[in-house]
């Protein structure tokens, strides 16, 4: 079983929006997360990048938020954050925050096998003790995290750019367009030299494009440059022709 939390998603897991908040789904079976993480991935574009939304995941082998971007999952270790996220479909997601158990040995009817049965005993025994002692420690864990899950999701600040000509010089050399492709559904952010940059979700020929317009400030964490947009969100620049936003990557358009 899987005790499950959603945030910024509609009962009907249909639709992303902040005014949602957090909700407890108590524990699903594998069916059932499979189910919602379909709906997950499959949320708006849009609404993904305005509610950010997001589920965390309890199991006996930890603790896990689950993102979803461009029809994509992706998994994160809440106890391991400098591990990043991996992108897995559905069934492999599962597995992987879903316990392993040893198979039993194969019955028979000689002595070997009587034996085995007492060592399957001990061992049954010892998964029992010390899942008991793994089910207090989580219990108290989660308690904890209940308190301070802002915490856990929030970012290290940035140290701010504020010197006015460094600040000129990196938003006229950041200006341009960057996109993570040039079909329907693929989203662009358009940067420019006064501070304001667009989000943009391109649209069929038949279909106008839907634009979020941002104002931005310039920082640095750990050595690498950041475009702080306001209302929300981070762009990571890798380089001077190809940045990231929620795990997303944007290169530069000619």
């Amino acid at each position: 079983m899987y005790r499950t939390t959603l945030y910024n998603l509609s009962e009907d897991l249909e639709h992303a929006s902040t005014e949602f908040g957090q909700r407890e789904l108590g524990e699903i079976n594998a069916e059932e997360m499979h189910s919602l993480l379909e709906f997950l991935r499959h949320i708006d574009p849009v609404e993904l990048h305005d509610a950010q939304p997001f589920i965390t995941v309890v199991t006996p082998t930890g603790r896990y938020t689950v993102r979803a971007s461009s029809g994509k999952l992706h998994l994160y270790d809440i106890a391991r954050p400098e591990l990043g996220s991996c992108e897995l479909e559905p069934p492999a997601l599962i597995q992987q925050i879903s316990p392993k158990f040893e198979r039993p040995a194969p019955e028979g009817d000689n002595r070997e096998l009587h034996l085995t049965k007492r060592r399957s005993v001990r061992f049954n025994q010892g998964i029992a003790i010390c899942m008991l002692i793994t089910g207090l420690l989580l219990n108290g864990y989660t308690l904890y995290a209940a308190f301070y899950i802002d915490d856990v999701h929030r970012a290290p600040p940035l140290t701010l750019v504020t010197e006015p000509v460094e600040v000129q010089r990196l938003r006229d050399t950041m200006t341009g367009t960057y996109s993570t492709g040039n079909l329907p559904g693929d989203r662009a952010i358009v940067i420019k030299p006064d501070g304001t940059a667009d989000l943009v979700v391109l649209g069929s020929k038949t279909r106008a494009r839907l634009i979020t317009p941002c104002s931005y400030s310039l920082g640095k964490r750990d050595g690498k440059l950041f475009l702080s947009l306001k209302p929300r969100g981070q762009i990571e620049v890798t380089n001077m022709n190809q940045v990231s936003l929620y795990g997303d990557i944007y290169r530069r358009s000619p």
